[in-house]
């Protein structure tokens, strides 16, 4: 458990490794991403895709998120990566990802960026 009299929220980290990732176009993934943005009470500033391996990426007015879909062993993965520094969400841009693009997996963890005070960035589990 944080004492939070010690140590200063500084940002959430979500990530999430997703087996049997729906065959979504990356463009139609992409699209969702973006919508997830204010869900998520964040600003997204630029947005870009790639193909083969499909990856996404949204760089958010305070810090970004990215989908990387890769094949291996004929499973389709898709791993998710959402950091913010400052009061917005990932968990709300997470489920809704979950829910247009239609994976049933919900095996992501988030983890609490903080700072102890006069010191450097300390990485815990919230």
């Amino acid at each position: 458990m944080i004492d939070k009299q010690k140590y200063v929220l500084l940002g959430k980290h979500l990530f999430s490794n997703i087996p049997n990732f729906p065959k979504k176009d990356i463009v139609f993934c992409l699209e969702k991403m973006l919508e997830a943005v204010p869900i998520m009470g964040m600003k997204a500033i630029q947005f870009s895709y790639l193909r083969d391996p499909d990856q996404a990426f949204v760089i958010l007015s305070t810090s970004h998120m990215a989908l990387h879909i890769v094949q291996r062993n004929n499973v389709r993965f898709g791993f998710v990566d959402i950091f913010t520094c400052g009061p917005g969400d990932p968990k709300k841009g997470y489920l809704y990802l979950r829910k247009e693009i239609g994976f049933s997996q919900d095996n992501y963890e988030v983890r609490g960026r903080y700072r102890l005070t006069g010191t450097k960035i300390k990485i815990l589990k919230s």
